[in-house]
């Protein structure tokens, strides 16, 4: 069995002389949530489709579980489809939605009563989807690329719609499908959602991966310069850093935000700095600051969150 669920190698998409995708490169293992996140045009929708065999990327190598795109269609329900427009049948009861996506694949003996039951439809199961919700339709088109019990969900703005409730619930069943054994690819642009549940993160500008890596990763600096928050005993010392070859920038961080990033300090006679370091080696920052007789109360790794590195990422030309 193949043990990357995704693999795509500089795959270029255009739609006439605009560029979408250009050279993205993207492997998956198996039995991850990855989150793709990137500004509206960054590509994440065109290459998702590119991977379902929905469109033809103008050049590059793609597969999804070992197939081409062009093969995709043969999975046999193999891989779970929750896209943006979902395609649902109007006319059907959710129920009858379920069934018929289960007779289409050869699977008309599975029952949809659990999946219902995991996604809160099933109260709904005899009402017309005509008459449901935006937040229930969307649900509804996720218990669909649940219901065969797929080795791959793709899924693109799965949360739109949704109330706070539903969408806590549908994370909970994201995490639950990946403990089955599923691999979950989960395109959003609510980043606080992505960065809870996600075990990697694809940042996508301008049609390529510019940011691959676990969130941990990601956030702590190692596509980046490594951030840390520093305390030292002395409150009055803002030039500690200057001069130290390891120290790209630093900061003192006011007292309105101290006692909140480090509440295990007394600042009465301290101070909290963020340092910015050209190469993640705390180590020799430390010595150089017990070198110069400065008393270290704290010294450790800042974790940014998912939004801000998303801006700093997309607003910054480099990224290109």
């Amino acid at each position: 069995m193949d043990e990357l669920a995704v693999e795509a190698r500089d795959v270029h998409k255009a739609y006439g002389t605009n560029s979408v995708l250009r050279g993205l490169d993207l492997v998956v293992p198996r039995g991850h949530i990855v989150g793709f996140i990137g500004l509206n045009g960054a590509g994440k929708s065109t290459m998702l489709a590119v991977l379902l065999g929905l469109l033809r990327a103008d050049r590059g190598h793609v597969r999804l579980l070992g197939s081409e795109p062009d093969r995709v269609a043969s999975l046999c329900g193999r891989v779970g489809v929750a896209l943006h427009r979902p395609g649902l049948d109007v006319d059907l009861t959710v129920r009858q939605n379920l069934r018929v996506h289960a007779l289409r694949y050869g699977k008309g003996r599975i029952r949809p009563d659990a999946v219902l039951e995991r996604l809160d439809l099933a109260r709904l199961a005899g009402r017309r989807v005509a008459k449901l919700s935006q937040g229930e339709r969307q649900r509804l088109a996720l218990a669909r690329a649940l219901l065969l019990e797929p080795e791959v969900l793709v899924l693109d703005e799965p949360l739109t719609h949704l109330d706070p409730g539903a969408v806590h619930g549908v994370l909970d069943v994201l995490v639950e499908q990946r403990a089955r054994g599923s691999t979950v690819l989960l395109s959003s642009h609510q980043l606080d959602h992505v960065e809870r549940i996600a075990d990697r993160i694809a940042l996508l500008h301008r049609g390529r991966v510019v940011l691959d890596g676990t969130v941990t990763e990601l956030l702590t600096g190692k596509h980046g310069q490594p951030s840390y928050l520093v305390g030292l005993r002395t409150c009055d010392r803002g030039d500690a850093f200057d001069g130290i070859d390891v120290v790209a920038a630093h900061e003192q961080i006011a007292s309105g935000e101290r006692e909140r990033l480090a509440p295990s300090i007394d600042f009465r006679g301290a101070a909290l700095f963020r340092v910015r370091l050209v190469a993640d080696v705390p180590d020799r920052l430390n010595a150089r600051l017990v070198e110069r007789g400065h008393g270290v109360l704290l010294l450790r790794p800042e974790r940014a969150s998912l939004d801000e590195l998303f801006t700093r990422v997309t607003s910054d030309g480099a990224a290109a």
